[in-house]
């Protein structure tokens, strides 16, 4: 016969292998291997808007999992040509305005391209600049999260 006691113990190691994680303000469960789609228009320089569609790749077994970004330039000649990238992101614990927060460094394929995406909610991404502070701007340098990818 199976005592209680080894019953508790089993459940209690079968909760502690749960491949997902609390994420965010509502503890979503997000399981490992699933992408996470942001998608919204950024502010450009010399055209209108950089519509950019971002998929975060969770992995909680690799400290830097795999991003892919697509950005289209609205407003210029080849804005038909979206521009891909892709490279590995990592997540930084800081401290923001006193509270505690999150910020996706998007690695890019050279120093310069890095990103920095400051995590308003569970469904907010805000492009932050080098030092972490917000960008002053009349558009929102925010992206939303449109879906989650549970396989490709």
């Amino acid at each position: 016969m199976i005592s209680k006691t080894y019953i508790a113990l089993a459940a209690i190691c079968i909760g502690c292998g749960s491949t997902g994680s609390n994420i965010g303000n509502r503890e979503t469960k997000i399981e490992s291997g699933t992408w996470l789609v942001y998608e919204g228009s950024l502010p450009c320089a010399d055209c209108s808007e950089i519509k950019t569609r971002l998929e975060l790749f969770i992995d909680y077994s690799n400290p830097e999992p795999p991003y892919i970004i697509k950005q289209a330039y609205i407003g210029k000649k080849d804005e038909d040509q979206a521009v891909i990238d892709h490279g590995f992101y990592g997540i930084l614990k800081e401290s923001i305005h006193g509270k505690e927060a999150t910020v996706y460094e998007l690695s890019g394929n050279s120093p310069e391209k890095r990103m920095f995406l400051l995590r308003i909610n569970d469904d907010t991404l805000q492009l932050v600049d080098q030092n972490r502070n917000s960008i002053r701007s009349d558009i929102p340098y925010r992206l939303l999260h449109t879906e989650t990818i549970k396989e490709r």
